[in-house]
Protein backbone atom coordinates (compact mmCIF):
# COMPACT_ATOMS: atom_id res chain seq x y z
CA UNK A 1 0.00 0.00 0.00
CA UNK A 2 1.28 3.55 -0.38
CA UNK A 3 2.30 5.49 2.14
CA UNK A 4 1.77 9.56 1.49
CA UNK A 5 4.78 11.49 2.52
CA UNK A 6 4.17 14.21 5.41
CA UNK A 7 3.10 17.92 3.74
CA UNK A 8 5.63 18.66 6.05
CA UNK A 9 8.38 16.94 4.64
CA UNK A 10 7.27 17.78 1.04
CA UNK A 11 9.97 21.04 0.63
CA UNK A 12 13.23 19.45 2.34
CA UNK A 13 15.60 17.97 0.57
CA UNK A 14 17.42 16.20 3.62
CA UNK A 15 13.57 14.64 3.88
CA UNK A 16 14.11 12.89 -0.10
CA UNK A 17 17.65 12.24 0.60
CA UNK A 18 16.59 9.35 2.90
CA UNK A 19 14.01 8.39 -0.22
CA UNK A 20 16.72 7.50 -2.33
CA UNK A 21 15.88 4.68 -4.93
CA UNK A 22 12.57 4.02 -3.82
CA UNK A 23 9.57 4.59 -5.77
CA UNK A 24 7.85 7.39 -5.21
CA UNK A 25 4.31 9.07 -7.02
CA UNK A 26 4.25 13.05 -6.99
CA UNK A 27 1.46 15.70 -7.98
CA UNK A 28 3.21 18.76 -8.24
CA UNK A 29 1.86 22.50 -9.68
CA UNK A 30 3.36 23.18 -13.64
CA UNK A 31 2.57 27.30 -13.45
CA UNK A 32 0.87 26.58 -16.87
CA UNK A 33 -3.14 28.46 -16.30
CA UNK A 34 -4.55 25.49 -19.30
CA UNK A 35 -3.22 22.42 -17.24
CA UNK A 36 -1.71 23.76 -13.44
CA UNK A 37 -0.87 20.20 -12.41
CA UNK A 38 1.32 17.76 -13.24
CA UNK A 39 2.26 13.91 -11.92
CA UNK A 40 4.97 12.13 -12.27
CA UNK A 41 5.88 8.09 -10.95
CA UNK A 42 9.05 6.47 -10.61
CA UNK A 43 12.09 5.78 -9.03
CA UNK A 44 13.83 8.71 -6.89
CA UNK A 45 17.11 8.97 -9.12
CA UNK A 46 18.64 12.27 -6.92
CA UNK A 47 18.06 15.10 -5.14
CA UNK A 48 19.81 18.50 -5.83
CA UNK A 49 19.72 21.62 -7.44
CA UNK A 50 18.29 21.57 -10.77
CA UNK A 51 18.33 23.68 -14.14
CA UNK A 52 17.37 26.93 -12.30
CA UNK A 53 19.53 26.15 -9.18
CA UNK A 54 16.57 25.37 -6.65
CA UNK A 55 16.24 21.90 -5.70
CA UNK A 56 14.78 19.51 -7.45
CA UNK A 57 13.97 15.85 -7.78
CA UNK A 58 15.10 13.29 -10.97
CA UNK A 59 12.41 10.39 -11.35
CA UNK A 60 13.04 8.00 -13.60
CA UNK A 61 9.89 7.15 -14.85
CA UNK A 62 9.37 3.16 -16.22
CA UNK A 63 9.65 4.30 -20.01
CA UNK A 64 13.35 5.38 -18.67
CA UNK A 65 12.90 9.03 -19.09
CA UNK A 66 13.84 11.36 -16.54
CA UNK A 67 11.29 13.88 -14.97
CA UNK A 68 13.17 16.59 -12.94
CA UNK A 69 10.32 18.41 -10.65
CA UNK A 70 10.58 21.13 -8.35
CA UNK A 71 10.60 20.46 -4.75
CA UNK A 72 8.73 23.87 -4.29
CA UNK A 73 5.88 22.41 -6.75
CA UNK A 74 4.97 19.72 -4.70
CA UNK A 75 1.49 19.22 -3.37
CA UNK A 76 1.39 15.69 -3.12
CA UNK A 77 3.53 12.82 -2.70
CA UNK A 78 3.68 8.89 -2.06
CA UNK A 79 5.78 6.67 -1.11
CA UNK A 80 4.72 3.12 -3.61
CA UNK A 81 5.32 -0.38 -2.49
CA UNK A 82 8.07 -2.28 -4.64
Amino acid sequence: MAERIDPAALHSEAGWQTRLGTRISVRYRTGDAAHPFGSSAGLLQSVGPGPDATPCLVILTRRGEERIVSLEAIEVAKVLPP
